[in-house]
Parts: structure tokens; sequence; C-alpha cells
């Protein structure tokens, strides 16, 4: 029987460590997800990657500007990354109304959403206004608003 030397053991079990996935930054981070109105079934797109563009709903397409990485960054808040632009959808302002654009990320606090909720379905709070990520109207094309946490317009579902 050969025995294997221990540098070419050490070897392969870092080879191997090397080969594997590596695992998500969080367990409740989500990667190129749709983020779909429950009540409308419109998703939250952007049109270009020019910052400070608004964030609108849209008919679901399966193109980068409505795919979104959903970033947890401490337990319950979020970074919500659109997946074609880069850009981290920002609230502008803390009165009830108030935009949600597509900013650079700089990891500011109005670039962080509190996401509450179960499984795949979420309402995402500004940590800055306290305001949620809430839809004004069912209409595609509409601009997305900082505003009321009733269930209705501010619900939404991460869909692979």
């Amino acid at each position: 029987m050969r025995r294997i030397p221990k540098v070419l053991l050490v070897a392969l079990v870092a080879a191997a460590a090397a080969a594997l996935p590596a695992a998500p930054a969080h367990a409740d981070s989500w990667s190129g997800v749709f983020i779909e109105s429950s009540l409308s079934g419109t998703c939250v797109a952007v049109p270009d990657a020019v910052d400070g563009s608004a964030a609108t709903q849209e008919i679901c397409l399966d193109v980068s500007t409505q795919l979104w990485n959903v970033v947890e960054i401490t337990s319950g808040k979020y970074r919500i990354v659109s997946f074609g632009t880069g850009k981290c959808l920002a609230g502008v302002g803390t009165a009830t109304g108030s935009p949600v654009r597509q900013l650079t990320c700089d990891g500011g606090t109005a670039q962080q959403w509190y996401g509450s909720g179960t499984g795949n379905t979420l309402r995402f709070t500004n940590v800055v206004s306290g305001k949620c990520l809430s839809r004004p109207s069912k209409d595609p094309g509409t601009a997305l608003v900082q505003g009321t946490c009733v269930t209705l317009y501010a619900q939404w579902r991460l869909l692979y």
C-alpha cells in the first residue's frame, strides 16, 4: 500500500475547496430576481443606466433592467441593486410620495431598505424615510414612490 505524501494531500484538499462554489453572502439574499407587485403583477424596472432614473412598474419581461440583486447587508436590512445597471434603488426625500430612483451605490442609508414578510413575499421600508417601496397605481410605466405601507400597494414577491 502506497502512502500519499502529506504535501500532495494538502494540495488536493485545497484544490477541492477552491473548486466548490462559494456560498451566498447571506442566506437571505437573492440574485437575479424579479420584484413583482403582489397586487398588479407588474415588475420593478429602470429604463436605462442613467444615474437618477426613476424606478417604475412595468409588465414583466426577461430583461436585465427588471432583474435585481436583493442583498441582505445586516439582519433584515437590504440593498436592492439592478442586475442590469449595477445601481442601487434609493429613496430620494422623506415625504410620502417622494421618488424612488436608481443611484450609484455608495452604501448610504437612503439606499438601504428594511425587508419584512415571509418567504419570498416582502415589504421594503426605506431606512431614512420610514416609507415603503410603493406603487401609486396599477398602470405600467408609473413611477414608484415611497409611500404608505398598506399591504396592497407595498407588497412584493421576489421571483426567479
